[in-house]
């Protein structure tokens, strides 16, 4: 038969140390460990502090005839800084030599280096003069960067290189030509659409890929770790690695840009961004498309507009969609558009254009252009001479997107995670709904 183990703690015995954690609110584990860790009683409920800590390792060890609980209060005890007395330990020191300092000598001189026609001492020497510590430097010179670039002497390399360390415009490093500009190339198993599900409460997040789904997970455990903020990566730090799981939707895409397509498509279809983790409508990542100009060919759009110091958002929009040339686009040619102007028959009079017609009627020109072009009023409604037409709500109309039927723009707004505001002026302006979406997309939230 197990007997019990009473405790005092000041002058009050308790029957056991279940009954003495219980009297004081704290977990019968908590409590035990702490004794066991060497804690009083009144420590251990929290009446008084906890012991101040000596050392993390507990490794005990004898000097001088005395036993010490860790290198640290070792350390301490001796009136020694620990974290001295532990790197001497960590260079490969004895204990006993690392507190009494009987410390060896570099065996040798340090290599000597050569950089820009003079000679250092050794390589430690090289970076404090530049004010680097060699570790960075030798971290950078393996991942590439040359002997100036490591030392910030000379700009960093760019982030996305090929094998001969030219510059590139995307982040993948085997990539191939196909309709739609520069793709990556994928794995045997091909383009691959994937889900992944917070075991905890069902949310999911959805998400494309070029290698291996299990490869894809680590990825972004590691994202997690590294402190990236979303929320998907607050979720995996909140409820840890091990509640999700990842499974394959589908792998039938044919091209990167048919896999951009079907994650919008399942991102739609599942809410994700509402109910899941995505924040985004997905396919944000695109596929270069090379573009030439001025007899000179860039590999992507971003990549002559950055060349030219426009932002890279209205170049595309003047290709795209306002038809410039490429030239124009970057300024290299002038835009020159003459306008014609537009005869005008309203209320039994001829006017040569609308905004002759406004002025005779004393309406701002620019109000009755926005009236007739953009808001689509009758002439006479544009020009003042007969009421507005009734203002229906247009958030409160169905709209169907990318194939998915909405009960409003608002809603619809909401599930993709664009801009309600700006989906819905670009649906009054005349665009369709799936290009209204792509154009306020683009904009960002």
């Amino acid at each position: 038969m197990r007997v019990r183990k009473s405790i005092f703690c000041g002058e009050v015995e308790f029957e056991s140390i279940t009954a003495f954690s219980e009297h004081f609110g704290i977990s019968k584990e908590k409590v035990t460990r702490r004794l066991g860790n060497g804690w009083s009683p009144a420590q251990a409920v929290g009446i008084e502090p906890p012991p101040k800590r000596l050392g993390t390792t507990g490794k005990p060890l004898v000097f001088d005839g005395i036993e010490y609980i860790s290198l640290a209060a070792a350390a301490e005890a001796l009136g020694l800084d620990k974290k001295v007395v532990a790197s001497r330990v960590a260079k490969g020191y004895s204990a006993e030599d690392a507190i009494r300092g009987h410390l060896k000598g570099r065996v040798g001189p340090g290599k000597a280096i050569e950089f820009r026609g003079k000679t250092y001492g050794s390589r430690e020497q090289l970076c404090s003069e530049f004010g680097q510590m060699w570790n960075n430097v030798q971290r950078r010179v393996k991942r590439g960067w040359s002997m100036e670039q490591a030392l910030l002497i000379e700009q960093a390399p760019p982030r996305f290189r090929n094998f001969e360390g030219h510059a590139r415009d995307y982040k993948w490093k085997e990539v191939r030509l196909s309709a739609h500009g520069v793709e990556p190339v994928p794995d045997l198993q091909g383009y691959k659409l994937y889900l992944i599900t917070n075991m905890v409460n069902q949310k999911v997040y959805v998400g494309l890929t070029i290698g291996p789904l299990e490869k894809r997970l680590k990825q972004h455990f590691a994202a997690a770790r590294r402190g990236r903020k979303s929320a998907f990566m607050n979720a995996i730090m909140k409820h840890g690695e091990e509640a999700f799981k990842i499974e394959l939707i589908r792998t039938d895409a044919r091209t990167y840009e048919e896999l951009q397509q079907q994650e919008v498509l399942e991102i739609g279809k599942r809410d994700a961004i509402r109910n899941g983790y995505n924040t985004a409508a997905g396919g944000s990542l695109g596929s270069s498309k090379a573009i030439s100009i001025g007899g000179k060919t860039y590999v992507s759009y971003a990549g002559a507009a950055e060349a030219y110091g426009v932002d890279p958002v209205v170049f595309a929009l003047r290709v795209s969609r306002l038809k410039w040339t490429p030239e124009q686009a970057v300024g290299l040619e002038n835009r020159t558009w003459v306008g014609k102007s537009l005869p005008v028959n309203v209320a039994g009079s001829a006017f040569e254009s609308l905004s002759q017609a406004a002025k005779h009627f004393g309406v701002l020109p620019a109000t009755a252009h926005s009236r007739y072009r953009l808001k689509g009023w009758t002439l006479e409604q544009s020009l003042g001479i007969e009421p507005p037409p009734h203002r229906e709500s247009p958030s409160a109309k169905r709209v169907s997107i990318l194939g998915i039927d909405y009960e409003s723009i608002e809603d619809a707004a909401v599930s993709l995670g664009v801009s309600a505001n700006a989906l819905r002026r670009y649906i009054r302006l005349g665009l369709t709904p799936d290009d209204a979406f792509v154009r306020t997309r683009r904009e960002g939230p």
